[in-house]
């Protein structure tokens, strides 16, 4: 499901041209593993992460889980732009249904909440962090 959220997002040229710095699905945004979400003098670009918070059995088949994700977005010196993209990010992922990239079923995305005004001290960035959890079938 990661993939495919990942997938949904990073196709969207609204989000992309707020989220210069890219939209990740990696364990970590820094210079090594995302070089993109760094300008050239080494700045970190309004960027997201996508990351696969937990796994827990719930839904209508004892083959069900609920997924959570969080969408972490990162700017420096304020706000402004990530939470344009927190907007967008909802209504690109909220109410939809979407196919595991696996082949595992899927039924249902929706947002859970966000936690917004926070800071990074690794960055040294702003951060506002979206959680979507989504019905899978296990496989």
């Amino acid at each position: 499901m990661k993939q495919a959220m990942l997938n949904v997002l990073q196709a969207d040229a609204d989000l992309n041209a707020l989220l210069t710095g890219g939209i990740h699905g990696v364990v970590e945004i820094n210079r090594r593993k995302t070089p993109t979400a760094f300008d050239s003098g080494n700045e970190l670009l309004p960027c997201a992460l996508l990351k696969q918070i937990s796994a827990v059995p719930d839904g209508p088949y004892n083959t069900s889980q609920r997924l959570i994700l969080s969408l972490i977005m990162y700017q420096l010196n304020n706000h402004a732009i990530i939470e344009q993209a927190r907007h967008r990010a909802y209504a690109l992922l909220n109410q939809q249904r979407l196919m595991p990239i696996n082949g595992g079923g899927g039924w249902l995305i929706e947002h859970n909440n966000d936690i917004l005004d926070t800071y990074d001290d690794a960055l040294n960035a702003y951060m506002i962090v979206s959680r979507f959890r989504a019905w899978v079938n296990r496989i």
